[in-house]
């Protein structure tokens, strides 16, 4: 019978539990894929995944929000984040004088961009944090400042006084480098009205092209703790009629116990076309002007 057939134990592994070549009319029973199939199915490619994710939490949720919708807004200041830090995108008023905030909210504001409060022709007054470290291009084109001071940890500032009329330019104490470019125009069609800068003790370095092009300046004062005025970094101030090199009578010890004056390097061209400057007094201190191919 089909019962005794199912019952029965097999004469060896070859041998089909239900043998259909036998004549039997009943359908063949596979009984070690009917054993395996609950695996199988467990296994499949299309089976559903039922791994268990963690939910964002509100945190997460507000950062993405943030970082999907682009500029954000803030009293009269637009900004976007990155990480813990604020970036100034905008400014709409028409305000004279402006103090930045160093944080909005939970964030640094480090950087502005390019562009940022041009056009705000009511502008006369703008003073920027300390937590700055990155000034944009033309970042006070179109307004009505006439003196700034750059802040200490500012790192970058190209071209950042192209389109503006100040006249004064203050580096704070604490800086160690005049960035690149910092008091220069982006082109010939913009007029340099820089002119007076006051270069703090603490600068080591002259960046290069910091000053080129500001025709109206006149004098300059090179500190002690200068060690290198780096290439173009006066070119074209056709007005300059006075650079002084502050002394530095500081003895340096290098490697061997070698001892040797405080010494100071000139890169290229760094007062090319400086029509006005009929003498400089070098001191001690120079012990190279580089050349202009170098």
């Amino acid at each position: 019978s089909i019962d005794d057939t199912y019952k029965r134990e097999p004469d060896s592994e070859n041998e089909s539990l239900n043998d259909s070549e036998e004549g039997g009319s009943h359908d063949s029973f596979d009984l070690a894929r009917f054993e395996q199939a609950p695996e199988e199915a467990q296994s499949s490619p299309d089976a559903e995944d039922t791994t268990l994710v963690d939910d964002p939490t509100e945190e997460e949720i507000t950062e993405t929000a943030k970082e999907a919708s682009g500029d954000l807004t803030y009293e009269n200041f637009t900004y976007t984040v990155s990480g813990s830090n604020a970036t100034i995108t905008g400014y709409t008023s028409s305000a004279a004088s402006l103090t930045m905030p160093s944080k909005i909210g939970e964030y640094t504001v480090t950087a502005i961009k390019d562009y940022a409060f041009s056009d705000c022709s009511s502008l006369t007054s703008l003073t920027l944090p300390e937590s700055i470290t990155v000034i944009g291009s033309y970042f006070i084109e179109g307004t009505g400042i006439k003196s700034i001071t750059i802040p200490k940890n500012v790192t970058s500032c190209a071209y950042c006084l192209t389109g503006s009329v100040v006249e004064d330019v203050v580096f704070e104490e604490g800086m160690t480098k005049i960035p690149n470019k910092a008091c220069m125009q982006y082109n010939d069609s913009y007029i340099n009205y820089t002119t007076r800068v006051q270069i703090p003790e603490s600068i080591t370095t002259i960046g290069s092209s910091a000053f080129s092009g500001c025709a109206e300046l006149t004098e300059v004062s090179i500190p002690k703790a200068v060690s290198t005025v780096q290439n173009y970094a006066f070119s074209g101030c056709t007005g300059l009629q006075s650079v002084q090199f502050n002394y530095n009578d500081e003895i340096v010890i290098t490697a061997g116990n070698i001892r040797h004056p405080y010494s100071l390097t000139i890169g290229s061209c760094a007062f090319s076309n400086c029509s006005s400057l009929s003498h400089v007094e070098l001191t001690e201190n120079v012990t190279e002007i580089q050349d202009y191919n170098r």
